[in-house]
């Protein structure tokens, strides 16, 4: 019975291992097609917008510690979310 399990084992971790090396394949002739940053664009927004709206998930943001706006800041959030100087010694 063991020696089935670790076969069973053995054989679903090569198939993920088969499935991650395809799917790594799979990205970098898209970066070379240049249609790799569009699809990368739709999995940033649906992931934010998810967040945004789940009540468990939009509770995972920060406050800042140094001006303590109101504003929920998350770490995907590129163009508005910036480290400060002065943030590293905090």
């Amino acid at each position: 019975m063991l020696k089935v399990t670790l076969q069973l084992v053995e054989f679903v971790v090569s198939d993920c291992l088969d499935v991650a090396a395809a799917a790594v394949c799979q990205d970098l002739t898209q970066v070379a097609a240049g249609t790799f940053t569009h699809r990368l664009k739709k999995a940033v927004d649906y992931g934010s917008n998810h967040v945004y709206s789940c009540v468990l998930c939009s509770q995972k943001g920060f406050i800042c510690e140094l001006c303590h706006h109101s504003k929920v800041i998350y770490p995907f959030e590129l163009t508005t979310t910036t480290r400060v100087s002065a943030a590293v010694e905090v």
